[in-house]
């Protein structure tokens, strides 16, 4: 019987109401400005179609140095866009959590950002999120959520520095909006094994978790140039081991131990073994999860990378927790390949309700 956590263990006024959604990337959380590409990148009618495509909601991820000039003012056209689109979504009845994706004082995967070691870069954080309420606080609470900031990455054994910031934010958030959804995620990208060192408020109903899930990381970064998978050009298998015997001995020495995990065996089981973690954590404190980012890019076999969608999506559906593709756009990630044709097949494998 599925577990469908979040319908038996909250009351309906303390959930954000959403099934499944599409991150709108390769958009405003990109660094470098092109208006032309601002304004045509997400237009109605590629809001139109996520809406008929039966999907719910979209995050979307925002940039400081995007959205807000040096001096911590809006950039006009940006801010125009941005404000355009999201009253698109509310009219087709499309939610929204708007996504701290990148600040000027951190960015995912970085190990060093200044967010966790400076009073004054702390200060500009919660300074930028008082800019974003001067003007989002006034969307309805049941259709615009916040999510504090995209994929923490505080030390790896210092988990309390990103608990002070979000703590911080959290309680800076709630003096002009008690009843806001919160969207608040693990540190070191996050992770699922990272939830257990979360400290958040116990008595604040409007809090979320969400969760992150590219596991395993050599198959849903396959060939990624940009990642620290490139290096590998061999094949990678699911479901099953991502490598196999002898393509995991041919990997160099000095790599063999952090591409040990290649050797596990990985299916809809693992992926249901790995979200009960979290599921776990959320009902021990009460609360919503979502899984606010996953993905696969298309260089791994279709078969494959169609199956462990189906797989993730099934296990999302099964237990009641809602998720959101990453993403939108972009060839490696996105709906629409290198050709610009439309993925069906993949929209399908995630899709809650009926079949395109």
């Amino acid at each position: 019987m599925a577990v469908m956590h979040e319908e038996k263990t909250l009351s309906p006024e303390r959930i954000f109401q959403i099934k499944q959604g599409i991150n709108l990337n390769e958009w405003l959380e990109k660094d470098i400005l092109d208006s032309v590409r601002m304004d045509t990148l997400i237009t109605y009618e590629k809001i139109d179609l996520i809406k008929q495509w039966g999907f719910d909601h979209v995050r979307i991820p925002v940039s400081e140095d995007v959205l807000l000039d040096d001096r911590m003012e809006y950039r006009p056209n940006v801010l125009k866009v941005l404000l355009d689109r999201i009253d698109y979504c509310k009219s087709v009845g499309l939610k929204v959590i708007l996504d701290l994706h990148k600040t000027r004082n951190h960015k995912f995967g970085n190990e060093n950002n200044e967010l966790f070691f400076s009073e004054k870069a702390r200060e500009r954080f919660i300074q930028v999120w008082g800019k974003l309420q001067e003007i989002f606080s006034r969307y309805p609470n049941d259709f615009l959520a916040y999510e504090c900031l995209n994929e923490p990455a505080a030390p790896i054994n210092k988990h309390f520095l990103w608990n002070d910031v979000l703590n911080e934010w959290i309680k800076f958030i709630r003096k002009k909006e008690p009843e806001r959804f919160l969207f608040i995620g693990p540190n070191r990208g996050n992770q699922i094994w990272t939830l257990k060192y979360m400290k958040f408020p116990k008595n604040d109903s409007n809090l979320i978790l969400t969760i992150h899930y590219y596991t395993p990381g050599l198959f849903t970064h396959y060939k990624a140039t940009w990642s620290k998978h490139a290096f590998y050009q061999g094949p990678v298998h699911y479901p099953g081991e991502t490598l196999t015997k002898d393509e995991y001995e041919q990997l160099p020495d000095s790599l063999k131990g952090r591409y040990k995990y290649t050797r596990t065996f990985y299916d809809k089981k693992f992926i249901s073994g790995e979200i009960k973690k979290a599921i776990k954590i959320a009902q021990s404190n009460k609360m919503q999860l979502n899984l606010g980012e996953f993905g696969c890019r298309r260089t791994v076999p279709d078969s494959s990378r169609y199956q462990w969608f189906k797989d993730v999506a099934d296990v999302m559906k099964e237990n009641g927790i809602s998720y959101t593709l990453w993403g939108m756009n972009g060839s490696g990630f996105g709906l629409w390949d290198e050709d610009h044709k439309l993925d069906t097949l993949m929209i399908n494998s995630l899709k809650w309700g009926k079949k395109l």
